[in-house]
């Protein structure tokens, strides 16, 4: 919850600068300025925070994972399978797709 908090707050505060900006003579359009900069310090300080929570729900391995070419190296690679097994059902390589694309998007 307090992710889409965090992601939703972002875009109210975005949606809100545009809906109360206001038409200039010129026929440019200036948004709300407050809002504008409370958007603006959400932006550089939220995706952090996201990014922390989503390690910490991934339990740490989400900054340990070894790399592709490990889960390929004859000896380590059939080790970090036999122990980064989860769920029944669930690859070690659904897994790491998704840890990484958590990665990908939070950092």
């Amino acid at each position: 919850i307090e992710i889409a908090y965090l992601n939703e707050n972002i875009a109210g505060t975005a949606l809100a600068a545009s809906y109360g900006g206001k038409a200039m003579p010129a026929g440019n359009f200036l948004p709300d300025v407050l809002m504008a900069n409370i958007c603006k310090h959400n932006v550089t300080k939220f995706p952090y925070e996201i990014g922390r929570l989503t390690q910490d729900l991934a339990g740490g391995i989400l900054v340990t994972l070894p790399a592709d070419q490990d889960f390929r190296h004859e000896v380590a690679g059939p080790l970090l399978d036999k122990y980064l097994k989860g769920k029944k059902g669930v690859s070690v390589e659904h897994r790491r797709r998704i840890l990484r694309l958590i990665e990908n998007m939070t950092m």
